[in-house]
């Protein structure tokens, strides 16, 4: 699995409850619970992504470049591949279903019944809408049906066979993508280039660490301001804002999860000044790293 660390990381700060028991099959399934702001940075992994969001919020999405508004509730499909980022703004506690799906498992499994081929189970995944607002509320009802999200919300295991939830699973699973394909228009978008990609991965190697654009430009083989350009257009962030952003979600997680102080917090993330650490920790979150740890421990 291509998931990137600052996702993990993330998770871990926040003290998410994460669903990944059936991750050894096809899919697994995050319920995940923000307050005010529901923010990732930029990221690509190799699965087919879905992602539910309520009624009540504002926002936008970032796909490959190309701007989804938030509104009214969305239902949000990502290929494997694409680049994408969150930031998503309401008032009060909001859930999120987030479910990943193996894509190399689902094109075996789809591209084996008769007529079908697994060269044409891919195309239809790069067919998929991006965004289906017409169907959101239908196909986030089809997700609270999964064993795991309903386990979560009963708050313990459910009294049935296992087989009987492998089966209704799928059964929902099929649904959804029937809806999906039925939905599905021929899609332009195309891929970032690779220094994109390159850059992405270099700086979650070396984010808490102190490194130089010409560094980075040349191990992406373009000039550094080519490289910037491209940054800034396909994932909506800076190459700096984008470092900043990785440091500033390390820090919740040394705050919450290891119990730092401010000050150790600061330079571990690789900030040289607290001052400045706490302005952009600010920034990012909406409140200082010693609110927010409160907050986050409350």
């Amino acid at each position: 699995m291509k998931q990137k660390n600052t996702v993990a990381a993330m998770y871990a700060a926040e003290k998410e409850r994460l669903l990944w028991d059936d991750w050894n099959g096809l899919y697994g399934v995050h319920v995940l619970h923000y307050v005010n702001c529901f923010t990732w940075p930029s990221q690509y992994h190799d699965e087919l992504e879905i992602v539910s969001i309520p009624p009540g919020l504002s926002g936008n999405l970032l796909i490959n470049g190309a701007l989804q508004p938030v509104e009214k509730g969305c239902f949000f499909v990502i290929g494997p591949g694409m680049i994408h980022s969150f930031n998503v703004r309401f008032t009060g506690r909001k859930s999120f279903i987030v479910m990943l799906i193996k894509t190399r498992k689902l094109i075996a499994m789809l591209g084996g019944f008769p007529g079908c081929s697994r060269e044409t189970v891919r195309a239809a995944l790069h067919a998929l809408p991006v965004s289906l607002p017409a169907d959101a509320y239908a196909l986030h009802q089809r997700l609270c049906g999964l064993s795991k999200v309903r386990e979560l919300e009963a708050g313990h295991p459910l009294n049935e066979p296992p087989l009987l939830h492998a089966a209704r699973d799928m059964g929902i699973l099929f649904d959804v993508f029937a809806r999906l394909l039925s939905s599905a228009i021929k899609s332009d978008h195309t891929n970032p280039p690779t220094a994109v990609y390159k850059a992405i991965d270099i700086l979650e190697k070396t984010g808490m660490e102190p490194i130089e654009l010409d560094a980075i430009a040349r191990e992406c083989f373009v000039s550094k301001f080519h490289l910037s350009k491209l940054f800034k257009k396909h994932t909506g962030m800076t190459i700096w804002g984008y470092r900043a952003f990785l440091r500033i979600q390390k820090a919740k997680q040394l705050l919450w999860v290891d119990g730092k102080n401010v000050t150790d917090a600061c330079y571990a993330c690789g900030f040289t000044d607290p001052s400045y650490f706490i302005k952009i920790f600010r920034r990012t979150t909406g409140c200082t790293p010693r609110q927010w740890a409160k907050n986050a421990a409350a």
